[in-house]
């Protein structure tokens, strides 16, 4: 027990408590082994591991291990010998071999980031692999020229007690049996409906073998039976897609095939299983061929659809399995699903469309070719009054929200942050007064501009964000210019729409990249994203229209720049929620003016 040494008289059926020579110390035993005829290993709670002597009833500390592996203050839960002479010793989250003869040690398992770093329980030693049972679930280490590799989980959950007899390892776990099947890697789940004995409250805590029976344990009963007397698991469920849904309308299958006529390139797929063995405990995984590169598992149980954006129209396969409580995966099913665009949405009607669209600038640029010198002449010198005439209609934008800040830092009574951002807003309007003038300014004036902003904006709306800017090695070897002050209305859509309105750990990130003929610049955020921006924009401001970026982008496409475009990604997390915005713009190279 914990802190007494008892022996079993077989003959008296006695217990018999033997002396210990220091019967005052808290040992904390937890496991023992006989190491010798008279001498016993015992590991504890606080004191690593101890050695006994049974003739004379002394106990001492064996120093050379609890020293060498640090264990004079861990717990040490568990200790096996093994055939060959060599030790097995479980502390914390690590697992320790021994080698009494040559006091040497190797560390077999250890804390490590990718595992959940379990509690060692105990363990079962095999030529070719190591089973080790845990607060976390059962492991397996496979062993190969004498090293054993990275441990395997096999089986979750707190695992109380396990044997294993060639290929079927059985476990007891807090209010079932398993049976697991190591060649076929599959695990068939035994509950007191399937005949067990009710667990109490401290549920299953040991298995054993006892002849061709085996013996599972509860605190206050037990089940003696053989494999045969359990109920069967019958095989997995049968999944099946319920129906497709797309803007409201719901289409189900017809012999595995669904038509669906729409122009939405967004789809939600509802699938379900036949089964009524644990339903509950039924999981999925699917994938949509040419969308799905891998099968994706449902998110967690009861989660029984998926929606997938931006399908073009088209032939698609889903496909579906679906797992019970025997933990293998059914046979799959296949729904065929045809999205069937509109006629002016298809190739051939766009391919024509085209042709004549190009048919008749074809001849429009063939009769204006004459005059098109004087044209573009007479062009470049609009489009740079244009630009310039944009660059002025930004300055009140900064200036009104500058403002606003400012007014309501001084009405909540905050004036050191009112005067810090009054610093940096003179600094940032400055740099706007000195590009006003200008088509174009250089990178490093414009990341400066945008600097500036980012930390007005970090001030003002208490820190809840961060931000990085990233500059390709290419861009910071040479002075490039770019289209003045072009980037901060997509910053500032990242800050309003984005990251201002999630609960903190708001991240911006800024990155330029050369591409030879433009610059490439990304801006993204971790935000709640466009949809539910667009919501609370719509609760608050009514007609809200994003001003800043329309400017931007009538400018960009004021420079005839082939590549030139902007694409707004909206970013979705692998369970289809938003996760944040993300804008690609392609800028021209200019010259500084």
């Amino acid at each position: 027990s914990l802190n007494h040494w008892f022996m079993f008289d077989a003959k008296k059926e006695k217990l018999i408590e033997l002396p210990l020579s220091d019967k005052h110390s808290d040992f904390g035993f937890m496991d023992m082994i006989r190491y010798k005829e008279n001498l016993f290993w015992v590991v504890t709670k606080n004191q690593g591991i101890l050695q006994y002597d049974e003739n004379t009833g002394k106990i001492e500390a064996i120093d050379w291990i609890n020293d060498g592996l640090n264990l004079k203050s861990k717990w040490v839960r568990m200790i096996e010998k093994s055939d060959n002479g060599q030790i097995w010793i479980g502390s914390g989250r690590r697992l320790y071999l021994l080698d009494p003869k040559k006091r040497t040690y190797i560390e077999v398992m250890k804390p490590d980031t990718t595992l959940r770093n379990p509690d060692i329980y105990d363990i079962y030693e095999e030529d070719e692999q190591l089973w080790v049972s845990s607060n976390y679930g059962l492991y397996k280490l496979d062993k190969e020229n004498g090293n054993y590799h990275k441990p395997l989980l096999i089986l979750e959950g707190m695992i109380f007690d396990f044997i294993v007899e060639k290929d079927i390892v059985w476990v007891a776990q807090f209010d079932r049996l398993v049976k697991y099947d190591v060649k076929s890697n599959s695990s068939n789940f035994f509950y007191k409906n399937d005949g067990l004995a009710r667990a109490d409250k401290g549920g299953y805590e040991s298995i054993d073998k006892v002849g061709d029976h085996l013996l599972l344990s509860a605190r206050r009963n037990f089940s003696l039976f053989s494999e045969d007397d359990l109920v069967k698991l019958p095989s997995s469920s049968e999944p099946y897609v319920v129906q497709v849904e797309v803007d409201g309308d719901s289409y189900r299958p017809h012999n595995n095939n669904i038509k669906i006529h729409s122009s939405n390139t967004s789809a939600t797929i509802q699938f379900s299983a036949l089964g009524f063995i644990f339903p509950h405990d039924t999981r999925f995984r699917y994938r949509l061929n040419g969308v799905d590169i891998d099968w994706i598992e449902s998110g967690g149980i009861g989660r029984r659809e998926i929606t997938y954006a931006n399908l073009s129209g088209g032939d698609y396969e889903f496909t579906i399995q679906s797992r019970g409580v025997n933990n293998k995966w059914s046979e799959e099913n296949h729904t065929n699903i045809s999205i069937i665009r509109p006629f002016y949405e298809r190739r051939f009607f766009r391919a024509s469309l085209g042709l004549v669209v190009l048919g008749v600038l074809g001849y429009v640029f063939w009769k204006r070719r004459q005059r098109m010198q004087e044209e573009n002449n007479l062009k470049i010198k609009m489009f740079d009054l244009e630009r310039q005439a944009l660059r002025s209609q930004m300055n009140p934008h900064f200036v009104f929200n500058a403002m606003n800040s400012i007014q309501y830092l001084i009405s909540e009574g905050k004036d050191e942050r009112a005067i810090s951002y009054l610093n940096r807003f003179s600094k940032m309007l400055r740099s706007v007064l000195d590009s006003s003038g200008k088509s174009s300014i250089s990178l490093s004036e414009e990341v400066m501009f945008l600097e500036n902003y980012l930390k007005l904006e970090q001030l003002r709306i208490d820190q809840s964000f961060s931000y990085v800017i990233k500059i390709s090695d290419e861009l910071l070897d040479e002075e490039i210019c770019i289209p003045a002050l072009i980037i901060q209305p997509f910053v500032e859509n990242a800050i309003h729409h984005g990251v201002a309105h999630r609960k903190g750990n708001g991240k911006i990130s800024i990155s330029f990249k050369d591409f030879g003929s433009h610059v490439n610049c990304i801006v993204e955020d971790n935000g709640i994203g466009r949809e539910a921006s667009k919501h609370i924009n719509s609760s608050l401001i009514k007609n809200h229209i994003p001003k800043g970026v329309k400017l931007a982008e009538a400018r960009l496409n004021l420079y005839d720049l082939k590549n030139f475009k902007i694409d707004i990604e909206d970013k979705i997390n692998p369970i289809g929620m938003a996760a944040g915005t993300k804008v690609s713009i392609n800028l021209p190279i200019t010259e500084l003016n």
